[in-house]
């Protein structure tokens, strides 16, 4: 399966993103997580991840499993942080 690096934003309550949290698309295991945690630049809960090539596209919707339960995530294209860092990564 060829794979592609992607960001997403997540609706995580308090925990964020681990390493190996599967992202699920339609009910299957298409991915899993490399990281995650919160922005305060994005003000936003993210995590990255590895995905298959066909579904990328902006505000995909899929759920990534975070210590055994599902949160609603969403993929993100564009950058979250100033593209020519004129702002603090993180």
């Amino acid at each position: 399966m060829a794979g592609r690096a992607c960001a997403f934003t997540n609706d995580a309550n308090e925990t964020d993103v681990s390493k190996y949290g599967w992202i699920w698309l339609d009910g299957k295991g298409v991915g899993f997580c490399t990281s995650g945690g919160y922005s305060r630049y994005a003000q936003t809960s993210n995590a990255q991840g590895f995905v298959p090539t066909d579904p990328i596209v902006d505000r995909l919707e899929v759920e990534i499993e975070i210590l055994g339960q599902m949160c609603k995530a969403r993929m993100v294209t564009k950058a979250l942080f100033g593209p020519i860092g004129d702002r603090m990564r993180g």
